[in-house]
């Protein structure tokens, strides 16, 4: 009969939480990787999406919202810039992605650090 290891190593112990589950990101990450790259095969083959993908990604955008991850202001600012024409085939989507949840995950990072700045300026 085999036992397993001793000194077996979890990956999972010594990553930070946050608001988002490791489910969450895998299938958001494949979400917003997967709408950026539909963007940059239509403007490849010069065709538009008519809006179609800014409206799927609201809807993703939407549920960040109700998570309570990022507000309202800061999830527009991707749609804005992927209306521009050529902008959007930039993966603004995947680096707005990457930004959250890096934010999420290491809250005493820059990024959060900046964005708590911006809270106790408003007041």
């Amino acid at each position: 009969m085999t036992t397993a290891p001793k000194n077996k190593i979890n990956i999972r112990e010594n990553l930070p939480e946050g608001k988002l589950s490791m489910t969450e990101i895998v299938f958001g990450s494949m979400i917003v990787v997967l709408i950026d790259a539909i963007g940059f095969l239509l403007l490849w083959f010069m065709m538009d999406d008519f809006l179609m993908l800014d409206l799927l990604m609201m809807a993703f955008n939407s549920y960040l919202w109700v998570k309570g991850l990022a507000k309202f202001q800061k999830l527009i600012i991707p749609v804005i810039l992927e209306l521009f024409p050529y902008i959007g085939a930039l993966p603004i989507y995947s680096i707005a992605w990457i930004i959250i949840v890096w934010v999420d995950r290491h809250p005493e990072s820059a990024l959060a650090t900046a964005e708590k700045l911006t809270k106790f300026s408003k007041k």
